[in-house]
């Protein structure tokens, strides 16, 4: 999403009008993003696999102001929460994994810095917390740790700006 990333939408829709209703649709279908969002204040979570009918039931469950979540999120976050080994990224703060996620992406911390109404010290500040907190030395390593997380897409990685793969890339 061009301008901010999602968490912070989120954050801004519910802050600005506490009584809506927020219904993330997305690509994404991490179990941690989707607990993040939830956190953040989204009312419903869905992802792009799902049925087109649990669009439309998310849609009709936020608006009576229930929560919803799509069946394959519902099980990921339930195997998740079975799961022994806890994510090093449980460590983050909400506003830390969102500027994790900026950096896995390969954005520069004035790029993130304007997209999230910081300084670009603060940023500088965030990144070196969040490197501390991960034993990353590099913004190499969190991108690393990203890919290992299930967070960045190998493909991602090497499209331009257009969202198109870039020239001599190896497509996953």
């Amino acid at each position: 999403m061009p301008g901010m990333g999602g968490l912070e939408a989120i954050r801004r829709i519910r802050a600005r009008f506490a009584e809506s209703a927020v219904v993330v649709f997305t690509m994404h279908d991490d179990p941690m993003i989707a607990t993040r969002a939830l956190k953040a204040g989204a009312t419903a979570f869905v992802t792009k696999t799902s049925a087109p009918r649990d669009l439309v039931e998310a849609v009709r469950r936020a608006g009576q102001g229930e929560c919803y979540l799509s069946q394959d999120i519902a099980q990921a976050i339930a195997l998740c929460s079975l799961d022994t080994q806890k994510s090093v990224l449980t460590a983050l703060t909400a506003r830390e994994f969102e500027i994790f996620r900026m950096l896995a992406e390969g954005k520069a911390c004035a790029q993130i810095a304007e997209s999230l109404s910081l300084s670009p010290k603060s940023v500088s500040n965030y990144s070196l917390r969040i490197k501390q907190k991960l034993g990353a030395a590099s913004v190499a390593d969190l991108v690393r740790l990203a890919i290992a997380e299930g967070l960045c897409l190998r493909t991602t990685l090497a499209e331009g700006s257009s969202g198109r793969p870039a020239p001599n890339s190896i497509p996953a």
